[in-house]
Protein backbone atom coordinates (compact mmCIF):
# COMPACT_ATOMS: atom_id res chain seq x y z
CA UNK A 1 0.00 0.00 0.00
CA UNK A 2 1.23 3.47 -0.87
CA UNK A 3 0.52 6.81 0.79
CA UNK A 4 -0.17 9.99 -1.21
CA UNK A 5 -0.75 13.43 0.26
CA UNK A 6 -2.63 16.24 -1.45
CA UNK A 7 -3.34 19.80 -0.39
CA UNK A 8 -7.07 20.21 0.13
CA UNK A 9 -7.13 22.89 -2.59
CA UNK A 10 -6.15 20.24 -5.18
CA UNK A 11 -9.17 18.15 -4.24
CA UNK A 12 -11.49 21.17 -4.15
CA UNK A 13 -10.28 22.26 -7.60
CA UNK A 14 -11.06 18.77 -8.86
CA UNK A 15 -14.52 18.93 -7.25
CA UNK A 16 -15.09 22.28 -9.01
CA UNK A 17 -14.09 20.80 -12.37
CA UNK A 18 -16.79 18.16 -11.84
CA UNK A 19 -19.50 20.79 -11.15
CA UNK A 20 -19.85 19.83 -7.49
CA UNK A 21 -21.13 22.54 -5.18
CA UNK A 22 -17.87 23.68 -3.52
CA UNK A 23 -19.52 24.61 -0.25
CA UNK A 24 -21.13 21.17 0.04
CA UNK A 25 -17.91 19.44 -0.99
CA UNK A 26 -15.87 21.40 1.56
CA UNK A 27 -18.39 20.73 4.34
CA UNK A 28 -18.36 17.04 3.49
CA UNK A 29 -14.56 16.96 3.34
CA UNK A 30 -14.23 18.81 6.65
CA UNK A 31 -16.32 16.06 8.27
CA UNK A 32 -13.28 13.79 7.88
CA UNK A 33 -10.89 16.02 9.81
CA UNK A 34 -8.74 13.83 12.05
CA UNK A 35 -10.64 10.68 11.05
CA UNK A 36 -9.55 7.74 8.94
CA UNK A 37 -12.10 5.89 6.87
CA UNK A 38 -11.84 2.31 5.76
CA UNK A 39 -14.19 0.27 3.64
CA UNK A 40 -15.71 -1.15 6.87
CA UNK A 41 -17.09 2.20 8.03
CA UNK A 42 -20.77 2.91 7.41
CA UNK A 43 -20.93 6.16 5.47
CA UNK A 44 -23.41 9.02 5.48
CA UNK A 45 -24.49 10.44 2.13
CA UNK A 46 -21.99 13.33 2.46
CA UNK A 47 -19.18 10.97 3.38
CA UNK A 48 -20.01 8.66 0.51
CA UNK A 49 -20.07 11.52 -2.01
CA UNK A 50 -16.72 12.87 -0.79
CA UNK A 51 -15.17 9.40 -0.88
CA UNK A 52 -16.54 8.86 -4.41
CA UNK A 53 -15.02 12.14 -5.62
CA UNK A 54 -11.64 11.39 -4.06
CA UNK A 55 -11.74 7.90 -5.62
CA UNK A 56 -12.44 9.44 -9.03
CA UNK A 57 -9.60 11.94 -8.50
CA UNK A 58 -7.20 9.07 -7.77
CA UNK A 59 -8.43 6.90 -10.66
CA UNK A 60 -7.13 9.58 -13.01
CA UNK A 61 -3.72 8.90 -11.43
CA UNK A 62 -4.15 5.09 -11.84
CA UNK A 63 -4.62 4.62 -8.09
CA UNK A 64 -7.36 2.88 -6.10
CA UNK A 65 -8.41 4.46 -2.81
CA UNK A 66 -8.15 2.15 0.22
CA UNK A 67 -8.65 4.73 2.96
CA UNK A 68 -7.88 8.35 3.69
CA UNK A 69 -7.55 10.80 6.52
CA UNK A 70 -7.40 14.56 6.77
CA UNK A 71 -5.29 17.08 8.59
CA UNK A 72 -6.18 20.77 8.67
CA UNK A 73 -5.12 21.40 5.07
CA UNK A 74 -4.08 18.07 3.55
CA UNK A 75 -5.74 14.83 2.56
CA UNK A 76 -3.63 11.70 3.02
CA UNK A 77 -4.77 8.83 0.82
CA UNK A 78 -3.72 5.20 1.20
CA UNK A 79 -3.85 3.70 -2.26
CA UNK A 80 -3.01 0.71 -4.45
CA UNK A 81 -1.78 0.90 -8.02
CA UNK A 82 -4.51 -0.06 -10.50
CA UNK A 83 -3.27 -3.00 -12.54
Amino acid sequence: MESLSFHISEILEYFASKDVNLRDAYLAASFFKNKTLTLKVELTLEEAKTRELISDFLKEKNKKLISFSMTRDRIVCYVKQIS
